[in-house]
C-alpha cells in the first residue's frame, strides 16, 4: 500500500528568500519619492525599520538611502523586508525621514 502525499505549498514568502542566486522576480532597484532601495542580501542580522521583525543572515532585503540627505543617509541605511519596502516609502513619503 502507498499512501498519497498531499501536496503542499512550500514556497517561502518574499521576505524570507534565502536562495544564493538574486531573485528575478524583484527589482534591484526601486526609485520612489526621492528614495533609493538596493536590493541586498544580508550578511548579518538586521531589524527591519518597518516591521521590527529580524532580517535573517542570507534573506534578500532592501537597503533605503533618502536622495540628497546627505552622507548620513548612505552610512546608515535603512534596513527593510522585501514585502515591506513600499509601506514604508509611502509612509515617509512627505518626510527626510
Amino acid at each position: 500500500m502507498s499512501k498519497k502525499m498531499k501536496h503542499r505549498d512550500t514556497t517561502p514568502p518574499l521576505c524570507h528568500i534565502s536562495n544564493r542566486s538574486m531573485p528575478t522576480e524583484l527589482p534591484k532597484e526601486i526609485r520612489l519619492h526621492g528614495r533609493i532601495a538596493t536590493l541586498r542580501r544580508a550578511h548579518k542580522s538586521h531589524r527591519c525599520d518597518e516591521c521590527n521583525l529580524l532580517i535573517e543572515s542570507g534573506q534578500y532585503y532592501y537597503e533605503l538611502v533618502w536622495g540628497g540627505a546627505g552622507l548620513g543617509s548612505l552610512k546608515f541605511p535603512d534596513h527593510v523586508h522585501v514585502d515591506c519596502v513600499h509601506t514604508y516609502i509611502h509612509k515617509y513619503r512627505n518626510t527626510g525621514g
